[in-house]
């Protein structure tokens, strides 16, 4: 029950935010923009959408390495993409809960793969956000962009808590203090399971290459996703330079986790309203909220092998499966 509200709610939400945004931006513009748009860039972001994949790939590979797991890449490009068509109806770690799962059944080694997939997941966000607070300064300091100097200081702020944290979670010693932080009064329920995390990040923790290697894997695969949201930009003659794409969508990645909400869908387009057009002031409204409805099409699109591979499993599992 409690699961189907909370289903309900996350439609709910997309729904509404954007009824709210068709609204403000107006639907007969809303509906020139996209009649004047240029496919062929839109093309062009869905095929290189692909390569963005292929490096995301690489990394959860990468990940499960560490674990001692080497599976073949096809088995684990088909449960990526899977997650991807998943991540269509679901909140964003849904994409990492059903490839995690799918893959698990597969290898039947559960527990080491959720904490691969977990890892591989922390190092894509530090991934995003640390290159994000770099990219705020620069268009701070090299871009002139004064205006921006209080985002800049807490997105670096932000950025220097998440690696503090990350660095908590793989550090030995900031291990050990984290531990008897968590021996409070308060927090000593939370210990056991801070414990048993930090315990199944050993085989990570003894071998920081993976990590360092991870880190580029998915900084590859951000330049990927930016250069895509930049021929985005261009399908809808948003006119947004290249470097404030390599800001703002650095962060846009982020507001899916702060509300719930059906693959994105309103949410995306509400933060690519406030980043583009309100907070960096680099487009139009009407052009910001069709880059962010553009973009939600392209990853719809390019998740589309996920839903043929799901049903070719699901209907071989069929075929096994005693009557």
């Amino acid at each position: 029950m409690r699961n189907a509200l909370f289903a309900v709610l996350k439609v709910a939400i997309s729904v509404v935010l954007l009824a709210a945004l068709i609204w403000n931006v107006g639907p007969d513009r809303v509906a020139g923009i996209a009649a004047e748009a240029d496919y062929r860039y839109l093309a062009a972001a869905i095929l290189l959408w692909f390569g963005s994949v292929v490096f995301s790939v690489q990394k959860w590979n990468v990940m499960l390495h560490a674990q001692g797991i080497r599976l073949p890449y096809r088995l684990l490009l088909t449960h990526y993409y899977i997650g991807l068509f998943f991540n269509n109806f679901l909140p964003i770690v849904g994409q990492d809960v059903v490839r995690g799962y799918g893959l698990a059944r597969d290898a039947a080694q559960a527990h080491e793969i959720a904490i691969a997939v977990l890892v591989d997941r922390m190092v894509g966000l530090l991934s995003f956000i640390v290159n994000g607070a770099l990219m705020s300064v620069v268009i701070v300091t090299v871009f002139g962009r004064r205006d921006l100097m209080p985002f800049s200081i807490a997105t670096c702020t932000v950025a220097a808590g998440v690696v503090l944290v990350f660095a908590s979670v793989f550090s030995r010693r900031l291990r050990h203090l984290i531990e008897w932080a968590f021996h409070g009064r308060f927090l000593n329920v939370l210990l056991p399971t801070v414990v048993r995390l930090s315990e199944a990040l050993v085989p990570y923790r003894r071998n920081a290459r993976v990590l360092f290697i991870g880190y580029g894997l998915a900084t590859a695969s951000m330049v990927v996703t930016h250069l895509v949201n930049w021929f985005v930009s261009l399908a809808v003659h948003a006119g947004v330079g290249l470097e404030y794409i390599f800001l703002f969508n650095a962060l846009v990645v982020f507001a899916p986790l702060l509300i719930p909400s059906m693959g994105g869908l309103g949410v995306n387009q509400g933060a690519f309203v406030y980043l583009y057009a309100t907070l960096g002031q680099t487009t139009s409204v009407g052009h910001a909220f069709a880059m962010g409805l553009m973009m939600q099409v392209v990853t719809a699109i390019s998740s589309a092998p996920g839903a043929v591979l799901w049903w070719r499993g699901h209907t071989a599992r069929a075929a096994v499966r005693p009557a």
